[in-house]
């Protein structure tokens, strides 16, 4: 394994790790190895931002290594995937009645 691969691989496996064990559950490892940082995450999950890959601050192919890493992980964990669906809330004030 090369010394770039290696380190990513210790980025990405304390960022799941820590995130593991805070929530029992994994979803945030971008944010963990800080290619994502959480207003942009938020802007996200508010509907405002379409792509999060828009937000991902470093290139495509390291983020896919960095997802391979995470699923070779992920399996010696024997963790379950599952999706997560996100739903834009607009704020009030945008087209929604207050609650």
């Amino acid at each position: 394994m090369s010394r770039n691969r290696s380190k990513l691989r210790n980025r990405v496996v304390n960022a799941a790790e820590e995130t593991l064990a805070r929530q029992g559950y994994v979803s945030d490892v971008l944010l963990g190895i800080g290619w994502l940082d959480q207003p942009t995450f938020k802007r996200w999950q508010r509907g405002q931002l379409p792509y999060l890959e828009q937000g991902i601050q470093t290139k495509p192919s390291r983020v896919a290594e960095a997802m391979r890493l995470f699923r070779v992980w992920a399996m010696e964990k024997r963790l379950e995937p599952s999706e997560t669906a996100y739903v834009a809330r607009a704020r009030q004030g945008e087209g929604q009645p207050a609650a």
